[in-house]
């Protein structure tokens, strides 16, 4: 693995130090609570919404508006309990971050942020490129853009560190059926969205 040497970065290193300092910058500026509480709530929202979303959306069709089909209910359901549980969260964090700031621990708020959002962009530009080598047709293209780069081999070994993350121990009971919702869920989804297009 190449020693770190800022006079021999390539344009890929540059751009990959540009965005880590981007994101990290802009983390500062929300605060890890905030950057904490807006994954926070995605993720909480997705679930809510995969799990509730006939339900929601079955209360909205019965008691606010009618919707035509059994597809635009549970759409409507999905996105209504998404951006409520998100948007809550989201609230929540807003207030927490404000707290701290009064309380004076609003640097520690932004220092983490930057940690956090420089971290962040790390591991998903490290993904990426991963998943993008695994394309064998970008092979070549890839392997120009980051011939002599000092960050794409740590980026690819931090990466397949991740991607090879062995999860066979890990119960989908233990977390209440976590993702089995999920995946069940995004394939009624698209049953459903079939079987009213014709697809």
């Amino acid at each position: 693995m190449n020693d770190f040497n800022l006079a021999g970065m390539n344009y890929f290193d540059i751009g990959v130090v540009l965005a880590i300092a981007i994101f990290a910058l802009r983390s500062s500026m929300t605060g890890i609570i905030k950057e904490l509480s807006s994954l926070v709530g995605m993720v909480a929202g997705l679930y809510v919404g995969f799990k509730y979303a006939n339900q929601v959306g079955a209360y909205i069709h019965s008691n606010l508006f009618s919707l035509s089909n059994d597809t635009i209910i549970y759409l409507v359901g999905f996105f209504i309990a998404f951006i409520g549980v998100a948007l809550v969260i989201t609230i929540i964090g807003n207030i927490l971050s404000a707290i701290f700031s009064l309380s004076g621990l609003g640097v520690f708020n932004k220092l983490l942020g930057f940690i956090f959002g420089g971290f962040k962009i790390f591991l998903i530009l490290s993904i990426i490129i991963v998943l993008l080598y695994k394309l064998n047709f970008l092979t070549d293209i890839l392997n120009k853009i980051t011939f002599n780069s000092m960050l794409a081999p740590h980026l690819i070994e931090f990466g397949n560190s991740i991607i090879n993350i062995d999860f066979g121990n890990i119960s989908l009971e233990s977390s209440n059926g976590f993702f089995q919702n999920i995946v069940n869920s995004i394939k009624e989804l698209f049953s459903k969205l079939s079987s009213t297009t014709g697809i």
